[in-house]
């Protein structure tokens, strides 16, 4: 497989494997082939090991001793492993090795003795996925493999496995390697939820295509899953491919972050309440879900419960005050702007602007005035015409999904 979508990597393994010389509980695994782990030169910031699955498998594994990586961090904290294969490319730091820290339910000596097992398999085959897919995204045609990346904690000498880890604290990089020529726009890439059997939207991005013709889509997201990119043009009737608005539904779209009303329509202009802009916001920044019991009028078993609850319990509705959330109320803009300036903080963003650029701004809620001075001065907001933010207007379908793509833009969740 080709490297060069990565600029600064090493030359890849070569086809001699050295002679192991390590203890047995120092070796690497590549694939049923023990190494010895002084092929790893930390002076070079990463090795590249590449596999194709044996005849009659769709599967390849490299087992790492955590020693090894232990050592490795010791040398350079910023060495990689990768693991190559045709349809699909895992990124595994030396840092794992911190991973075993937080593990209170593991002796030292069985942790001292353990190995980091990645695993990579071409699941495209399955129909139960491929149907589910289809059933997810029936516009979208795969443009990757349908791959499991496995992240496992194994014990070294029985294989036995210790635990999994699904959702690793850094960022593990994987890829998916494209089959199609080039990505177009409308793409998008997608995460398997077993048990609601859905593909829905994950973070990614796309490299540039390399000299040899090949674009790779990064998974931007820590827990391993099954993923798959896609492009997904989804054709709304009522939505002129000239609209101020048209590129950014188009694009939420083929996401699979907004959904259509039924005959190939979206209604644009129609007004969003708050509860389905607080679920939109909770699907674009994949919010985990919590319990409890956040406002009065917000009851367990409703669509936006898990939305709403797990938005409260993160302090994006904190402007919502008393006992009542309204979730059935088209939102407001400002309230609009609460919201999205209560994301932008977590993620550290301050950008501002003056707000007496708007006609308008004295029919600003004060308490609402610092969220729409960062969610102008970051871009995510602008003006209605006539120089006014209209903050007392209703939100539009088309506007909801404007500021949903601009916010994961921002955050770089997604590219530009």
């Amino acid at each position: 497989m080709s490297t060069t979508a990565f600029a600064a990597l090493p030359s890849a393994l070569s086809d001699d494997i050295p002679p192991v010389t390590a203890p047995a509980d120092r070796q690497i695994d590549k694939n049923g082939v023990m190494m010895d782990p002084g092929v790893l030169n930390p002076s070079q910031g990463s090795y590249i090991f590449e596999l194709t699955p044996k005849e009659g498998s769709n599967q390849v594994y490299v087992s790492i001793p955590a020693a090894v990586l232990a050592g490795l961090k010791l040398q350079n904290p910023d060495f990689t492993i990768d693991i190559e294969t045709p349809f699909g490319i895992y990124r595994l730091p030396s840092y794992a090795e911190d991973y075993l820290a937080d593990l209170d339910d593991f002796e030292e000596a069985v942790l001292r003795t353990s190995s980091f097992r990645v695993t990579l398999t071409d699941k495209s085959a399955d129909k139960a996925l491929t149907d589910a897919f289809k059933k997810s995204l029936p516009q979208a045609t795969a443009i990757s493999a349908f791959v499991d990346f496995k992240l496992e904690l194994i014990d070294t000498a029985s294989k036995d496995v210790l635990t999994r880890i699904d959702d690793f604290s850094g960022i593990i990089e994987r890829l998916l390697p494209v089959l199609a020529t080039q990505v177009t726009k409308y793409y998008g890439a997608f995460s398997y939820n077993e048990s609601t059997q859905i593909f829905g939207f994950v973070p990614h991005s796309v490299t540039p295509v390399d000299v040899e013709g090949k674009q790779y889509i990064t998974i931007l997201i820590g827990s391993d899953n099954i993923y798959v990119a896609a492009e997904n043009h989804v054709p709304f009737n009522d939505v002129p491919e000239n609209a101020w608005y048209a590129s950014t539904v188009f694009k939420a779209a083929a996401k699979s972050l907004v959904k259509g009303v039924g005959n190939n329509s979206y209604e644009p202009n129609r007004s969003v309440t708050r509860a389905e802009f607080t679920q939109m916001i909770a699907n674009a920044m994949l919010l985990p879900q919590t319990g409890g019991d956040p406002y009065e009028d917000v009851a367990y078993g409703q669509w936006y419960y898990g939305a709403i609850t797990s938005s409260k319990a993160l302090g994006l509705l904190d402007q919502f005050k008393g006992n009542n959330f309204y979730p059935n109320q088209p939102i407001t803009r400002e309230e609009m702007a609460t919201i999205l300036a209560s994301v932008l903080r977590k993620f550290e963003i301050s950008v501002t602007a003056a707000l007496g650029q708007f006609t308008d701004s004295t029919s600003m809620e004060s308490a609402y005035m610092p969220d729409i001075s960062l969610v102008v001065g970051t871009g995510l907001m602008q003006g209605v015409g006539d120089d006014k933010f209209d903050p007392k207007g209703i939100t539009t379908r088309a506007q909801a999904a404007t500021v949903q793509i601009r916010l994961l833009e921002t955050l770089n969740l997604i590219d530009k």
